[in-house]
């Protein structure tokens, strides 16, 4: 069984203190900024990688910007990737509400290449700790709904869990 086939069975729970699929990591750019990569927050910041798709994504993440200071303070970064991989993505996303968090305007092809194999809903969000692990995967299938109070109870989770595996070696995509 392959890491993406196991990682299929993730669910929006985190499983305490049981990190063991490495996220693979992925480089990005916004806008005209230098490129990242999802590496570069390993052992300082929490990641939600949020797979989206307009229009259907946009009431939830108008819910992740509300919420962009409480994740911040949490210690979350989001990174939201448009699932047509559109080079204007933040044009496209509107004045209303504010993004703060970063658009992927390069890059977006590969990291939905890989990310996909972890589910194919429209919208799919993916929590990776700070040691670089995937953590949890929530699906938006069929109307679905996810309240950012759950979200930010399993934030509170990997907040309060210390340690257990050293951060994973490299795997790139």
């Amino acid at each position: 069984m392959t890491n993406a086939d196991r990682g299929r069975g993730l669910s929006p729970v985190v499983e305490p203190d049981r990190p063991w699929l490495p996220a693979p990591d992925f480089s990005f750019a916004v806008g005209p900024t230098p490129p990242r990569a999802l590496k570069d927050y390993r052992g300082r910041r929490i990641v939600l990688v949020v797979l989206y798709s307009l229009p259907g994504s946009r009431p939830r993440l108008q819910e992740l910007a509300g919420a962009y200071d409480v994740l911040t303070t949490l210690g979350v970064e989001v990174i939201a990737v448009p699932t047509d991989g559109a080079a204007d993505a933040v044009k496209r996303l509107g004045p209303e509400p504010r993004i703060l968090f970063p658009v992927v305007t390069e890059g977006a092809p590969a990291i939905l290449a890989t990310y996909r194999l972890f589910g194919t809903a429209p919208h799919a969000e993916f929590l990776v700790d700070r040691q670089g692990y995937l953590r949890a995967r929530w699906l938006a299938e069929r109307g679905a709904t996810r309240e950012v109070n759950a979200l930010l109870a399993e934030i509170q989770q990997l907040n309060e869990e210390r340690t257990v595996a050293p951060a994973p070696d490299e795997h790139v995509h």
